[in-house]
């Protein structure tokens, strides 16, 4: 049985799928406010059931970073992406950078250029998978509005390039000291003066909604990938759009009453490449659960960037919402132009 434990629900879609592969896979959510999500889709483990679901498990996927107190000693040597002596580099600026420049990685304030994520898949003896991404964080087309999490990404697997490679692969003696396996990730602005990647910040473990693209590049299932040492992953490009309704991006228990219950008209199992996120059903129906109008997130494949968001928006104008949809529709133009600039600047070159 895998076992998977979240702060917010965010592996909720990724726990679907495996189900659907036929794998035995649990989920812990840890926050009681996202306790709604895929109600009548899947149950969730209560916190009274906690211990017995871990010592049960053969694996244990964190797909954010949790304190589970006195439970972190239960857990042995089955953990993926448990960054329990890590989490300091992601949420001290500090510790951060200090390990920024111990691994090379130029530190400077205010860098100008191109946002670009690379991340290294760890399986505990030896880094075994590279990607990059293009991510988009602002709300709105244009790079206007709030900057998220995530809005729209295109990612794709690393082959032959190098930059990033060494300064992650430096990680490998203090990640197997921690007994770390997962995913490790740095985003940096490569600067548009001198070419070069400056650090912006740490991720061990999961980053939204980059995950979803790299599980839809896949030559294994889910499952595979996750208990098989997270090989084998297709050429091409994953690119996607989150798909929301209002009031997102706020998150008023008022105005997240407008988008409760907004019906989605459309069955479950036939989601494909809709990773559907703020969802429950009743009476057969998929609906909104209303904890923070993050309907989904919409991934496709291809082999141009153009061809990967192309399906994307192909896909969500045949959505059938009662609810007017939320997305930037800048994603190939956006993403095609950062590409091509790292390649005039022979960077990230595949």
């Amino acid at each position: 049985m895998i076992l998977f434990i979240s702060k917010f629900g965010a592996s909720l879609p990724i726990v679907y799928r495996m189900r659907r592969e036929g794998a035995e896979t649990e989920i812990y959510i840890h926050n009681d406010l996202y306790q709604n999500n895929y109600n009548g889709i899947i149950d969730k483990v209560r916190i009274s059931d906690l211990k017995k679901m871990i010592d049960k498990a053969d694996k244990i996927v964190f797909d954010s970073n949790v304190d589970l107190g006195s439970l972190q000693d239960c857990l042995e040597n089955k953990t993926i992406n448990q960054r329990r002596g890590l989490h300091n580099y992601e949420s001290d600026p500090v510790e951060a950078k200090k390990l920024a420049k111990q691994a090379g990685i130029k530190v400077k304030k205010g860098a100008k250029g191109i946002q670009l994520v690379a991340e290294m898949w760890f399986n505990g003896k030896e880094p075994v998978l590279f990607t990059y991404s293009l991510p988009n964080q602002c709300l709105l087309t244009g790079d206007l509005g709030q900057k998220m999490a995530s809005q729209s990404v295109c990612l794709w697997v690393k082959h032959g390039a190098e930059l990033l490679k060494k300064e992650l692969e430096s990680l490998v003696p203090m990640l197997t000291d921690q007994g770390y396996v997962g995913a490790v990730s740095v985003d940096c602005t490569v600067n548009s003066k001198d070419k070069k990647p400056y650090f912006n910040n740490w991720r061990f473990g999961f980053r939204y909604d980059s995950i979803f693209c790299l599980l839809a590049l896949l030559k294994v299932s889910v499952t595979g990938f996750l208990t098989e040492g997270f090989t084998k992953a297709n050429d091409g490009f994953a690119c996607s759009e989150r798909v929301t309704i209002p009031p997102y991006p706020y998150a008023s228990k008022e105005l997240l009453s407008l988008a409760e219950n907004v019906k989605l008209n459309m069955d479950i199992k036939d989601s494909n490449g809709f990773w559907l996120q703020d969802v429950k059903s009743e009476n057969n129906e998929v609906r909104c659960a209303g904890s923070d109008g993050v309907l989904g997130v919409m991934v496709s494949t291809g082999r141009k960037i153009e061809d990967g968001f192309g399906d994307v928006y192909k896909s969500i104008r045949k959505l059938n919402i009662d609810a007017p949809l939320q997305f930037r529709i800048d994603g190939a133009k956006e993403a095609n132009k950062k590409y091509k600039k790292l390649n005039d600047w022979n960077i990230c070159v595949n």
